[in-house]
């Protein structure tokens, strides 16, 4: 648990460049990523320097491979630190700090059929948000989906309705 407070004042941060991922085999999860998306890396590279390990609160050098995978709306860094060593702990979606990607659908039914034929295993099925199973009246139509990346970390699915339907965001294809 943090001892993060509340800031003090508004900060107007309102734009999501990248959603990164910590990765054990950057080509792995590039393929995986590529795959998912349609898209190749935009770039890839290595840093390292003592100044990246200050940044990123580690003491002494931190050595990063990374790849940068361009959506229509944010990007997916994925990042396979090589300095220094990283556990490979598992956290769970639901605990405190657990965060989870969302891919944007407009068919989703369709596409959790498609990635299912493709090898992708989900969490369970896809699920409808309906006053009646789940006790609401926000987001009734929204399909969700969870499945794992290859490292494990956690990403959704989600055909979205009422408030989770962004105006002025950009369509997606056809194909999705």
């Amino acid at each position: 648990m943090s001892d993060q407070k509340p800031p003090s004042r508004d900060i107007g941060l309102d734009t999501v460049n990248h959603f990164g991922v910590g990765v054990s085999d950057l080509d792995e999860s590039v393929e995986f990523y590529t795959a998912l998306s349609g898209n190749e890396p935009a770039a890839r590279g290595t840093w390292s320097s003592e100044g990246l390990g200050d940044a990123v609160g580690v003491d002494g050098t931190s050595t990063i491979d990374w790849a940068a995978i361009h959506l229509g709306n944010a990007n997916i860094d994925l990042l396979e630190v090589q300095e220094p060593p990283q556990d490979d702990e598992e956290y769970q979606m639901s605990g405190y700090g657990g965060l989870h990607a969302c891919f944007e659908v407009e068919d989703l039914p369709s596409v959790y059929d498609r990635m299912e034929e493709a090898g992708i295993e989900f969490r369970g099925p896809w699920h409808e948000v309906t006053r009646e199973v789940d006790d609401t009246d926000e987001g009734v139509g929204s399909i969700v989906a969870y499945f794992d990346g290859p490292d494990g970390e956690h990403l959704e699915l989600i055909q979205p309705s009422g408030p989770f339907r962004r105006e002025g965001m950009p369509q997606q294809s056809p194909s999705l």
